[in-house]
């Protein structure tokens, strides 16, 4: 009822139903029941709390009752999540600890309190709260030598982290069930692969395996990627080796070819490239069990390079679909083909009865179309009838004639390894024919890749200057420099450029803002917001897990909603957002947002608003002296000093969640005031004074 009276601005009747809403879920609390709705349901609160405006009122409220019954756990629940919706982290912090005190055994609370401290980088802190509480007491956390290793990482004491993992690596040992051995044996070798310490992970590899008998192929898969990601192929080798020394080769190809895909980065790393071009074509030819496992080794195939084996894998998985999943098969291998530009193939003949017709009709029809000048039809009809018949030399020396002659060397290539490694090559093309076709690839491979024509109306524009600003870049140190990581490249986020006078402003994924000069390019000013923490996935076990499954560590970003230029003022609106879990259930999406004012000349910043738990969407109005954006709520700030001047509650999109309800409010700046659509069905009209 509360968040239904939000627009009404009632406020009588919302701090009514607000005060009854926190009435009822102390209730919740003392009935015993799920902790989960408790937080769930209070950490709602807040935020109504704090849209409404009320949530500074109530905690001097809480806070003057605390004074009275220190111990009441349902006041310092309140205090605890009010200060982390209002964003005041020190508070919040020392709630935690205040609770921590009077009940040692909470180690939910434990596991809060330690990853706000390593959110804000207080690992000194999270060190000696440990060792205060838990010390000489009996009952400690089974975790905590785990966590002080990776606070002492945080502090660049390797040594003193490896000891502490290392005694935490020895209780796993001692356990006595399979699983959680397995289990908490790799998760500590993992944490120390990061670290950089790959030798002494690879003994708690190594040691695990011998002394569990159970296998999780997911850890297994994670502890060589992050070997391989470390450059240490031998010690990836030795798990590899070790982790599926139950299966062979063929098992692998056709039950987890994961494994396989993994196998070809070490072999690749290794130098190993004649072991790596024999696993790949076994990955080929190999006969799947299903189509989701014919689509596994196709990925793999593509992201190796081999295009025309991923193909051929791609078509297994359509033969190998049921009538249900033939369609999205199809989707997938015409995504494919769209990737490589041969996007005309996807026609849906494929789906049709009689589709894929005898390879010798196709093959005389585009000897028709090779000789009327039409080499791209041609190959576009033996690309269909390939996959049917894919060890036939006249078949395949034509597709390599033919992806040469259209400028395809790269499928030209592919197409003549695949005819070397038949044993009946010679008796169906000779030896000179595939000694020509060789010496042309070769001669292919030395011209120049872009020929620019001689006619007029064709040359070139010419490029004045060049800045190269990645969308996200974690610098890290190489040969020749600096670069960005490889992981960072696939983050994209929207890049804003405006001008002003003879400067250029743009900006990046990592919440940085750069001015250029138009005529040069070089940087003349940047800033920075502050650096966003790698986030830590806290375990789950539920389905919850299997659909929101990622990697273990995760980066925050930002996303930059407008830059726009305003007398002589540079305006930038940038959130940052993170997805929270609640033990196995979602509790929705955090914000930060950050609105800055800049002189456009100088770049010296003016003011910096923050603002936590809102966002930003749409484009900035400025009107009447004063600055307008739609996030939780219709704000108004000052032009002049960035404070907040009043705001208009707005209500939800329809089927938005409970927990992060986004409004669809485009807004206008008009005579008389502010204009703003809700819910694309009522315009309101807000006055300037508020």
């Amino acid at each position: 009822m509360a968040k239904f009276l939000m627009p009404s601005q009632d406020s009588a009747r919302i701090e009514f139903f607000l005060r009854q809403a926190l009435s009822g879920v102390r209730l919740v609390n003392q009935s015993g029941r799920s902790s989960y709705r408790y937080r769930a349901m209070v950490k709602e609160m807040m935020r109504l709390l704090s849209q409404s405006g009320r949530l500074s009122r109530f905690i001097a409220s809480w806070q003057k009752r605390l004074k009275a019954t220190p111990d009441q756990l349902h006041l310092l629940s309140l205090l605890r999540f009010a200060y982390e919706v209002k964003g005041d982290h020190d508070k919040y912090q020392a709630i935690l600890v205040h609770i921590l005190q009077r009940r040692p055994d909470e180690h939910s609370l434990l596991s809060a309190l330690l990853f706000s401290y390593e959110t804000y980088g207080k690992y000194k802190e999270a060190i000696a709260l440990l060792n205060k509480l838990y010390k000489h007491s009996t009952n400690k956390p089974k975790d905590m030598a785990l966590r002080l290793g990776d606070f002492y990482v945080h502090l660049g004491r390797k040594k003193m982290a490896l000891a502490y993992w290392k005694k935490h690596f020895a209780g796993c040992l001692k356990l006595f069930s399979q699983y959680p051995k397995f289990r908490c044996g790799f998760t500590v070798g993992d944490r120390v692969v990061l670290a950089g310490m790959t030798q002494q992970a690879l003994h708690m590899y190594t040691s695990t395996l011998k002394a569990s008998s159970y296998r999780s192929d997911y850890q297994i898969r994670r502890a060589l990627r992050f070997l391989i990601a470390k450059k240490d192929f031998a010690a990836a080798l030795k798990v590899f080796e070790r982790g599926t020394s139950r299966h062979s080769l063929h098992y692998l190809l056709t039950h987890k070819v994961q494994y396989i895909g993994i196998l070809a980065k070490i072999y690749k790393g290794m130098g190993r490239a004649k072991k790596r071009r024999t696993l790949l074509a076994e990955l080929v030819w190999n006969n799947y069990a299903s189509h989701w496992g014919a689509q596994r080794a196709a990925r793999i195939l593509r992201e190796a390079g081999y295009t025309i084996g991923a193909e051929y894998c791609y078509w297994q998985a359509l033969w190998r679909s049921g009538n249900t999943a033939r369609i999205g098969s199809y989707r997938n291998l015409c995504h494919f083909w769209h990737m490589q530009g041969l996007g005309r193939l996807c026609d849906g003949e494929a789906l049709r009865p009689g589709g894929l017709t005898d390879w010798k009709s196709r093959f005389s029809l585009a000897k028709e179309l090779m000789k009327k000048g039409h080499p791209q039809l041609a190959l576009f009809m033996l690309r269909k009838a390939w996959p049917k018949n894919p060890k036939e030399p006249k078949l395949l020396y034509t597709l390599a004639k033919l992806s040469l002659r259209v400028g395809r060397e790269d499928d030209a290539r592919q197409f003549t390894e695949l005819l070397a490694g038949l044993p009946t090559l010679h008796q169906h093309v000779s030896r000179k024919r595939m000694t020509q076709l060789r010496r042309r690839l070769r001669s292919k491979q030395r011209k120049a890749v872009v020929k620019v024509s001689s006619r007029r109306g064709t040359r070139l524009g010419r490029l004045r200057w060049s800045a190269y600003i990645p969308s996200f870049c974690t610098p890290s140190k190489r040969k020749g420099g600096e670069r960005c990581k490889q992981d960072d490249k696939v983050i994209r986020c929207e890049r804003h450029v405006v001008s002003f006078g003879k400067r250029l402003y743009t900006n990046d994924c990592r919440g940085r803002l750069f001015a250029l000069g138009q005529q040069s390019g070089k940087v003349r000013w940047s800033y920075a917001l502050p650096v966003l923490p790698y986030r830590k996935e806290l375990p789950v076990s539920s389905s919850f897990q299997n659909r929101f499954k990622t990697a273990p560590f995760y980066r925050q970003f930002y996303w930059i909603a407008d830059m726009k230029i305003h007398k002589q003022a540079l305006y930038v609106a940038a959130f940052s957002s993170r997805f929270e879990r609640v033990r196995d259930w979602g509790a929705g999406f955090h914000e930060m947002l950050h609105i800055l004012k800049f002189s456009a000349k100088t770049g010296k910043l003016l003011w910096h608003y923050k603002s936590k738990g809102d966002f930003a969407l749409g484009r900035l109005q400025f009107g009447h002296g004063l600055l307008t954006y739609r996030g939780r709520t219709y704000k108004a700030l000052s032009l002049a000093t960035g404070k907040t001047q009043w705001e208009y509650p707005l209500a939800g999109g329809f089927g938005g969640w409970l927990f992060d309800e986004k409004p669809l409010a485009p807004q206008l700046a008009v005579d008389g005031g502010f204009v703003v659509s809700v819910l694309g069905r009522w315009l309101l009209k807000v006055d300037p004074k508020g």
